[in-house]
């Protein structure tokens, strides 16, 4: 098997990882907030979730390292971008936990003119087109590889 080959593959399971993974925490966390008796509990269980596909996002960051070391061209542009996304979806993502334990674990108490339900509101919403901006890269990135 040649060496490109081996890029390809490793950049595919990569965008596998990201695109698949992605939509299933989207469409996940939609059916658990429908399904949840509190948003706070809704939060919790999509938070578990969320935790789960960040450990699958960082085996599609190992392997688009090794695939660089194999690929060049477009797939692993898609890929280099999914993973810069990524590292900031994970700082993000961080922040919205220490904001939360800040918040006591919850924002259903803050009035919806409170500046903390605003920046909390601004915070989700980042990590969010984030997660969309992964999926489209791998989405992009399967296209082209």
């Amino acid at each position: 098997m040649e060496v490109g080959r081996i890029g390809l593959i490793l950049l595919r399971f990569a965008f596998a990882i990201w695109l698949g993974g992605g939509l299933a925490v989207v469409l996940a966390t939609r059916s658990i907030f429908a399904a949840a008796e509190s948003r706070r509990q809704g939060g919790f269980f999509s938070g578990a979730v969320l935790e789960s596909f960040g450990r699958l996002r960082w085996a599609a960051l190992a392997l688009t390292l090794l695939a660089s070391l194999f690929q060049r061209g477009p797939p692993i542009l898609w890929a280099a971008a999914a993973t810069v996304l990524t590292l900031v979806h994970v700082a993000v993502d961080r922040r919205i936990r220490a904001f939360r334990d800040e918040l006591g674990g919850s924002t259903e108490g803050l009035a919806a003119d409170d500046p903390r339900r605003k920046r909390w509101g601004a915070l989700h919403a980042a990590s969010v087109l984030l997660l969309l901006a992964q999926i489209a890269c791998a989405g992009a990135g399967l296209l082209a590889a």
